[in-house]
């Protein structure tokens, strides 16, 4: 058996009905995985939405598991996770899905898992998080690898908003402009009729470092700790840490982080052998790389010919001037598919635009007869989107992330990209702001605006409305 049908006739061996045998792409990528990668600490697989990333997955985890490896396999959100344990079933794969929090996690499915019995399927928090009830895999395959970061805010940043801790964050404010006037952004967070759409500042090192202990001494000090878990956690993990962190300064939020990640100190991350990540949009790997806090993260090559390949419809929708937060023509053009097609779903650049985009959106559907939608936030976890999905019409607001998320059919047939994704956080609009040249951040922006082209189209038969 050559290296190039080995997958194919193992898929072959697993009897499935529904899976009978690999795309040309497939089996480009599982050969090459075969010949050139599989001892590779780090190797990503880029391959265009709805090409088949998962089948690839999951037959190089069932390949490691009966060579007796942990492998855990890490989605998105719950969603992604039972969609991903259907798939393994649908194959005839031995799997678990462990979900929710560690008392929740039945202990022989656990067992299974770390048994090397089954192939653990869960969402990053699940695997990624404080306190973790199971053990670390052998084998870590991360799909839509992107969307680790948004699980590693939580672990390695602390962000104080006016809105969720108004009276620590006016405190902390305050210390700052008292010792350092010459942020003028301080003076404009303090003053509640500024603008909040200037850039953020960074607090030079120099002046973090006298002004450390100080701000400890505020936060250990605040109310907030004891109303808010999240917060608490994070300040605890981060204290520590804090000369290591960047502090960033924005009118409605100060962000503690370090630029990288130290994902490499996570023994969760450090203890696989062989870490997979799969992308509809890895592009440049070196980005990913600092994302993650890796040092190099090999990619396969895939031919031309199925890199670029697409799937289904769209019809894409333009506006080339800004009139307001939605345009009167193509407003116009997003009601005519609403009142056809009563789902919609809006992706910004943030929680607090996807918060303020609801308002306005649910508004203007009510001010042209549309009424009774449900709407939806979307959190971290991603509970919301089977929500959205099983309804007959709805709307969901989602704050920077443009991926993890897959609508089938007549889930969903209107996507709308509320601005351009330049920057999706303190850090990026910093780097965005000031860095205007910088290569890695027009790749992230070109990512981001592939990724949020893929939501509605699945399959061939898909089509689908983006504004």
């Amino acid at each position: 058996m050559t290296n190039n049908n080995y997958y194919g006739t193992f898929l072959a061996e697993l009897n499935s009905a529904k899976f009978q045998a690999l795309r040309p792409s497939q089996e480009q990528v599982l050969g090459s995985y075969l010949d050139h990668y599989k001892d590779c600490t780090d190797v990503a697989v880029e391959l265009p939405t709805g090409a088949g990333k998962t089948l690839i997955a999951l037959l190089i985890a069932e390949n490691r598991r009966r060579l007796g490896d942990k492998v855990a396999i890490l989605s998105a959100n719950k969603t992604l996770a039972r969609q991903m344990l259907q798939e393994s079933k649908e194959l005839g794969i031995p799997s678990v899905l462990l979900e929710g929090t560690g008392s929740a996690i039945p202990s022989p499915v656990k067992r299974s898992y770390q048994r090397s019995r089954s192939i653990g399927i869960m969402n990053y928090w699940v695997y990624f998080n404080q306190n973790p009830v199971i053990d670390p895999a052998d084998m870590l395959i991360m799909d839509d690898a992107h969307l680790a970061e948004h699980c590693l805010h939580s672990l390695y940043s602390v962000e104080i908003t006016r809105v969720a801790h108004p009276e620590l964050f006016e405190a902390l404010v305050l210390e700052l402009h008292q010792r350092f006037p010459e942020y003028s952004i301080l003076a404009d967070a303090l003053d509640l009729t500024s603008e909040a759409n200037r850039p953020p500042e960074l607090l030079s090192f120099i002046d973090q470092a006298q002004i450390s202990s100080r701000l400890e001494e505020i936060i250990d000090g605040s109310s907030a700790l004891n109303s808010n878990m999240d917060l608490r956690f994070r300040w605890q993990r981060m204290r520590a840490r804090l000369n290591q962190a960047n502090i960033y300064l924005a009118p409605d939020s100060l962000w503690i982080r370090p630029y990288i990640y130290p994902l490499l100190s996570n023994n969760y991350y450090s203890t696989p052998t062989r870490r997979l990540y799969m992308s509809a949009t890895i592009g440049d790997p070196g980005d990913l790389s600092r994302r993650l806090g890796v040092k190099t993260i090999k990619r396969i090559p895939v031919p031309q010919e199925h890199s670029e390949s697409t799937f289904g419809r769209r019809l894409i929708l333009m506006n080339r001037r800004d009139e307001g937060d939605i345009p009167d023509r193509l407003g116009t053009a997003i009601l005519t598919a609403i009142r056809i097609h009563p789902k919609s779903v809006w992706l910004c650049s943030s929680v607090s635009m996807a918060t303020k985009f609801k308002e306005i959106v649910i508004e203007w559907l009510e001010a042209h007869q549309i009424m009774g939608h449900p709407s939806w936030i979307l959190t971290p976890e991603g509970d919301e989107i089977e929500d959205f999905k099983q309804s007959e019409t709805g709307h969901l607001f989602v704050g920077g992330r443009f991926d993890g998320m897959d609508f089938n059919g007549n889930e969903c047939r209107m996507v709308v990209l509320t601005t351009l994704p330049r920057a999706i956080n303190t850090q990026e609009e910093f780097i965005s702001a000031y860095l205007r040249d910088s290569g890695f951040m027009r790749e992230r922006l070109n990512q981001r605006v592939i990724q949020a082209l893929g939501r509605c189209n699945r399959a061939d038969g898909d089509y689908a409305v983006y504004a």
